[in-house]
């Protein structure tokens, strides 16, 4: 390979969160560091460059990045995923967490409805919850390791909603919706008038077997859809919060901009508009790598669980997320917790955070070295093996 991804970085002390927040999250600083979704790899060289020549420059004043700077992205998009984007419809965001609060916020009033299916990515929730709307829960449904969306109960939960925030590719368990599901969404929320929020954060990392697809270039779906991208995790470059929201309806996206220009949010700060303007120009041979390396990552750790007795890894078809079962062990989501941290040594996230389907999972970040895999997967199976 050309980039390294197998060399081990130390992160602590950096004002890193995963690292620096450990004890105050689990009570200890020794663990192995598998919970918050970064990666442990350093970013591109191609788009270090681009940041460091920026940095030469001695002044960092107001940002400003008008529609041509948007012409490697519109790039990227329509060469990975046959999505050809206007400028027009193109508005940046400082990440894709706060453009879901804004989106509450401008197209909801208190005590309104507002679907998400669990279990999901717990900011979901906080945005429904926190900003005094009422949560509606469609379930996914999980079957020998599995899941799929409940149509039927969609359908009914969808009526009198004003949105829809949907996970695409899905975030903890790694599905990637085919474009049959898809399409039923799609048809769910335009027989509702439901305005659909898509979290597409991980689009880009997916491995062989599937294909993401998004759901706005799909029929007239656009016309209710508000799509929310960002290099974060696929280039590994969150802490410069740089996210884009994409929607070609005025209607929708007009209210959005002037939300933003109201609040005095005009995008992302100096740094982060060129790590993402370089991230989609540059960026394209290491993340090939990338994939490489997180499916073998993905299929190590498949095949070690698979060994195991205790626990089942469902087998994602995206992300560098693993969601592992842990029922079978009939303990407590306290216990299992206790059990992760204090017998694997382990820092995972805990299933039932992202919902009551989660109870009794665990979400392993697999995004890391080959070789802190290895150790994660001897300490589980140790811990295992003491219950």
């Amino acid at each position: 390979m050309k980039y390294d991804f197998d060399t081990i970085i130390d992160r602590k002390n950096s004002g890193c969160f995963k690292y620096d927040a450990m004890k105050m999250v689990y009570g200890r600083d020794d663990l192995l560091a598998l919970w918050v979704a970064d990666m442990e790899f350093a970013i591109a060289p191609e788009i270090l460059s681009k940041i460091k020549e920026r940095i030469e420059h001695p002044i960092f004043g107001y940002n400003y990045k008008d529609d041509t700077q948007y012409s490697n992205f519109i790039n990227y998009v329509e060469e990975h995923h046959d999505w050809k984007l206007d400028p027009s419809w193109l508005q940046m965001s400082p990440g894709i967490v706060p453009a879901i609060n804004f989106m509450v916020k401008i197209f909801t009033n208190p005590g309104q409805r507002i679907l998400i299916q669990q279990p999901v990515y717990t900011p979901f929730k906080d945005a429904v919850t926190a900003n005094d709307r009422t949560l509606v829960v469609n379930n996914l449904i999980e079957t020998d390791g599995y899941y799929t969306i409940d149509f039927d109960d969609l359908d009914k939960k969808l009526e009198n909603c004003k949105i829809f925030i949907f996970c695409s590719p899905h975030n903890p368990v790694g599905r990637v919706w085919t474009k049959e599901e898809l399409l039923k969404v799609g048809a769910l929320c335009q027989k509702h008038k439901v305005i659909l929020i898509t979290d597409e954060i991980h689009n880009d990392l997916i491995f062989s077997e599937s294909t993401h697809t998004p759901i706005a270039k799909l029929n007239d779906f656009a016309e209710f859809t508000i799509t929310l991208m960002a290099p974060s995790k696929t280039f590994n470059i969150a802490g410069l919060q740089s996210a884009i929201i994409i929607c070609s309806n005025p209607k929708l996206l007009d209210p959005i901009k002037k939300f933003l220009t109201d609040v005095h949010i005009f995008g992302s700060n100096a740094i982060g508009a060129v790590a993402f303007d370089a991230a989609y120009e540059r960026g394209g041979e290491w993340l090939k790598e990338l994939l490489t390396y997180l499916e073998a990552n993905r299929d190590y750790v498949f095949e070690r669980i698979s060994k195991m007795k205790g626990v089942k890894m469902l087998k994602p078809e995206g992300t560098f997320l693993a969601w592992l079962d842990f029922r079978e062990n009939n303990i407590s989501n306290r216990g299992l917790q206790n059990f992760c941290i204090h017998e694997a040594k382990l820092a995972l996230n805990a299933g039932i955070s992202f919902g009551k389907p989660g109870s009794g999972f665990m979400r392993l970040n697999f995004g890391c070295p080959r070789s802190i895999l290895v150790q994660a997967m001897d300490n589980l199976e140790r811990a295992l093996k003491r219950i």
